[in-house]
C-alpha cells in the first residue's frame, strides 16, 4: 500500500466523508471551477471583440496570512475571487490564466503558483499540497512553486505587448503587491492593465445549481440553529453582556 498523500486542505483522498471524488470543495466540482475560469476568459474575450491584442494574462493572488504576533496567525480567510476560480485554500498562492491573443479566447492555460513543500514549516503550519497536489486537487493545467513567479514575469511581461488583468486598486495581498507590482507595471507603454474584479463579480451574480443547493443547506443549518436557541429562550432572561 502506497504512502498516503496529504494536502493543504480537505480532499477526497484524505476526507472522503466530506468530499466525493471529483470535488474540490464541498458541493463544487473540479469541472465547475474549470467552467468559472472559462467563463471569465469568455467575458474578457468580449472586451476585445475578437480582435488580436497581444498576449493576455490574468493574475489573481490569494490572500496572505496575517499575524497577531511573530508566530501566531489570525484565522486565515482566502481571497474571495481567487477561491471562486480555483477553490485552493492555501495562502501565498497565485492563479494565472494565459492566452496568446484575444482571438484564441476563451481557450487558455491555467497555472497555480503555490508554496513549496517544506517539511519543517509543515510541522508547525500543517501540510502543504505542493505543485503535484495542487494540480491534482484543482484541475488546473499546471502548478509551479511560487518562488518561480518572478521568472514567469520576466519572460512574460518584459518582452512583448501585454493585456494584463490585475487589480491594482484593491490588491488581495499587500505583500504580493509590494513585491511584484513594480515589475508588472514597469513597461506601461507596452502593457494595458485592467482589473478582473468587476467581471468575476458579474459571474457570481448568477448562481449555479450546485451553489443554490449549498445556499439552501446553509439556510437549513441556520434555521435549525435558531430553533435550538429558541428552546432555551424564556421570558425574563436577557442575553449576558459578558461571559465568565
Amino acid at each position: 500500500m502506497g504512502q498516503k498523500r496529504w494536502f493543504g486542505q480537505p480532499a477526497p483522498q484524505t476526507h472522503p466523508h466530506i468530499l466525493q471524488e471529483g470535488y474540490v470543495t464541498p458541493g463544487i466540482t473540479v469541472d465547475e471551477y474549470r467552467r468559472r475560469r472559462f467563463r471569465l476568459m469568455e467575458l474578457i474575450g468580449r472586451k476585445y471583440r475578437g480582435e488580436p491584442s497581444g498576449k493576455i494574462v490574468v493574475v489573481i493572488p490569494s490572500a496572505a496570512k496575517s499575524y497577531m504576533s511573530a508566530d501566531i496567525p489570525y484565522p486565515f480567510r482566502q481571497n474571495t475571487d481567487f477561491f471562486y476560480l480555483c477553490g485552493f485554500l492555501e495562502p501565498d498562492s497565485i492563479l494565472v490564466l494565459e492566452a496568446d491573443c484575444a482571438s484564441n479566447l476563451p481557450e487558455h492555460r491555467s497555472t497555480l503558483y503555490v508554496p513549496r513543500r517544506d517539511k519543517l514549516r509543515e510541522l508547525w503550519d500543517g501540510p502543504r499540497s505542493g505543485t503535484e497536489g495542487a494540480a491534482l486537487l484543482t484541475g488546473v493545467d499546471s502548478a509551479q512553486n511560487n518562488d518561480t513567479f518572478g521568472e514567469f514575469l520576466e519572460t512574460c511581461i518584459d518582452r512583448q505587448f501585454l493585456s494584463l488583468w490585475y487589480d491594482t486598486m484593491k490588491p488581495a495581498s499587500v505583500s504580493f503587491h509590494a513585491r511584484f507590482s513594480d515589475r508588472m507595471l514597469l513597461h506601461r507603454q507596452r502593457t494595458a492593465i485592467e482589473s478582473p474584479r468587476p467581471l468575476v463579480q458579474s459571474l457570481r451574480l448568477i448562481k449555479s445549481p450546485a451553489e443554490i443547493e449549498l445556499m439552501k443547506q446553509t439556510c437549513r443549518i441556520a434555521s435549525q440553529s435558531f430553533k435550538e436557541v429558541m428552546k432555551f429562550s424564556v421570558e425574563g432572561v436577557r442575553t449576558m453582556k459578558y461571559l465568565s
